[in-house]
Parts: C-alpha cells; structure tokens; sequence
C-alpha cells in the first residue's frame, strides 16, 4: 500500500550472512527520462531508498513490523527477525542490505542509459550496501496492463 512502507522485502541467505531487500517500485506514464518518480519527486524511489539508507532504524521498525505478522515457526520469521536483532545490535557483518527498484513505465518511454537516474549516478551513496534497478516495460501492453502484469507476478510470487 502507498505510503505504508516498505513496497517488497526479500531475502538470501548464505553461511556467513543474510541479504535482505528492501524494495520501492513506482509507476510513472511521464516521456522524460528519467521520470520524476525515479529520483525528483519527494517520495522517488531514490529519496525513499536513501531515507532507508542513511536511518537503519526506520528500516528496523518496518521490518519488525512485517515480522510481527509471520509465523514464528516459518523460515521468514527466523531469517528477517535475525536481520532485524543484527540490525539493532550493530552486527553489520552478519547482513547486507540491497535496495531494490523497480521501475513500471510505457515502453515508448524507456531510455536505459538515463532511467535510472540518481540510483546510478550515485550509487556509491549506497555503501556498503547495494542497488538493484529494473524497468518493467512491455512492448504489446499500455501503461495500464504493465502495471496489472506487474501486480499479478508480484501477487504470485508472494504466495
């Protein structure tokens, strides 16, 4: 829900530490590349990314928020309530944080040497941490079905 969070949270684990996502998407129908949802506007992708980045603690809150609402018993709940005690303690060596965007725009919009915008031109600002950026477009749909395509994998993935 706009507004509310964190868009998508994901995970990897390995043996010495667990990659947790913190994902923003945005539409946007607007010609100019990049679009103002990707790093202009007060709620872009890179202002919300770089709100997470430089204040764990929000990143903490809406994790322990999400966690709250797993089953203590499913692999989720022990793997983001780890990275959420190692967050707070300061474990940084034990987690790493990708800030994942994703960007839902008209095909005849796309320009991938500017769509990105700030998430590329600075992305050391995201140290030690790392971005991940993709642009959801399709050449036979509208702006409209993108997004609904969007929603329904997402949907799917999250069952």
């Amino acid at each position: 829900m706009p507004g509310r969070g964190i868009d998508a949270i994901g995970y990897r684990m390995d043996k010495s530490k667990t990659n947790i996502l913190i994902g923003e998407a945005k539409v946007s129908a607007q010609k100019s590349n990049p679009p103002s949802v990707v790093d202009a506007n007060k709620d872009s992708i890179y202002q919300t990314q770089k709100t997470y980045h430089d204040n764990e603690g929000i990143v903490v809150q809406r994790l322990s928020d999400y966690v709250r609402r797993l089953s203590v018993s499913s692999e989720h709940f022990i793997a983001i309530a780890g990275v959420v005690i190692n967050m707070a303690k300061g474990d940084s060596d034990k987690y790493e944080i990708t800030y994942g965007c994703g960007l839902v725009r008209d095909f005849n919009c796309v320009d991938e040497s500017k769509d990105f915008g700030k998430m590329k031109a600075l992305v050391h600002e995201f140290k030690p941490g790392n971005v991940e950026f993709v642009i959801f477009s399709f050449t036979e749909k509208t702006i409209d079905e993108t997004v609904e395509l969007f929603y329904q994998k997402v949907k799917e993935l999250a069952q």
